[in-house]
């Protein structure tokens, strides 16, 4: 099963979220302000190869719970190629594994109806970076010709290992290692209001505020560049303001705050702050 996934690969963070057991659902669906639910897709060439039992119980479960925690399902889309037909999985918790159910099957006309039920609003923002990751991708086709858009989505999340809530919510931004402008310089409040080329981050960095209200947990930005060095920039989100940009705890940006290769200072930031 080949999973949709907008996020560019990147090594480092990807060693970094797994060592802090950080969590990522690609998208939860929203109506008139309210969430409606949780949603990972996966495309198969016919519904005889999907392999539902191949799925990390681990993430899963984490992202059930972040769900479950919300008030909302959790779901699975799988998208046929051959009959481009939707099945939708509904999951439920058992003895700590996540166990799938098919809900319901439908043609494209039918899904286009289920989607529009749990958001309705149009696509306004561009792809940019992930439109090529996703340009393969049927259900991505689907809605964005039928002028739909694709859920929130959040690049991670970690759950408090006594309560099981969520603790934190993160965002990952990776910059084109190109000297001077690395993760030495790199400040996605630069470009907050936009550039000439693209529009301003103010919504979807507003989104994931008021999430991180809503779940009373704090906003965490996590920076990356695209060079083999092993370094991350961290720094703390305490308010998004559509004039005044993101600001940053006691005004520490990410570039302040670089770890090189050290997930034991990191973890030491953690503890601190977070």
């Amino acid at each position: 099963m080949k999973k949709r996934d907008t996020e560019r690969f990147h090594k480092y963070s990807t060693e970094i979220f797994n060592a802090f057991k950080i969590y990522d659902i690609q998208g939860l669906l929203k109506e008139e302000g309210v969430y409606k639910c949780g949603i990972e897709a996966y495309q198969v060439l016919d519904f005889s190869l999907i392999t539902i039992s191949s799925l990390n119980n681990h993430e899963e479960l984490a992202r059930f719970k972040f769900c479950k925690q919300l008030g909302i399902p959790y779901y699975i889309i799988i998208t046929c190629e051959q009959s481009r037909r939707y099945r939708i999985y509904s999951t439920r918790e058992c003895y700590g594994c996540i166990k799938f159910d098919i809900d319901t099957e439908y043609s494209e006309s039918e899904f286009l109806d289920w989607w529009r039920d749990k958001q309705s609003f149009t696509q306004s923002k561009a792809m940019y970076n992930a439109a090529e990751r996703i340009n393969t991708s049927l259900i991505d086709k689907l809605l964005f010709s039928n002028s739909l858009a694709w859920g929130v989505n959040i690049d991670g999340f970690s759950l408090d290992i006594k309560t099981g809530k969520v603790n934190a919510i993160y965002e990952k931004r990776i910059c084109t290692y190109k000297p001077p402008y690395t993760i030495n310089s790199y400040d996605p409040n630069r470009f907050f209001h936009g550039t000439r080329n693209r529009s301003g981050d103010f919504p979807s960095w507003d989104i994931l505020f008021k999430l991180s209200q809503e779940l009373n947990v704090s906003l965490t930005l996590f920076t990356f560049d695209t060079s083999d060095d092993r370094n991350v920039g961290v720094a703390k989100i305490t308010n998004v303001d559509q004039q005044a940009g993101l600001t940053y705890l006691n005004n520490v940006k990410p570039f302040n705050n670089i770890f090189e290769n050290d997930i034991s200072g990191l973890t030491e930031w953690f503890i601190k702050t977070i």
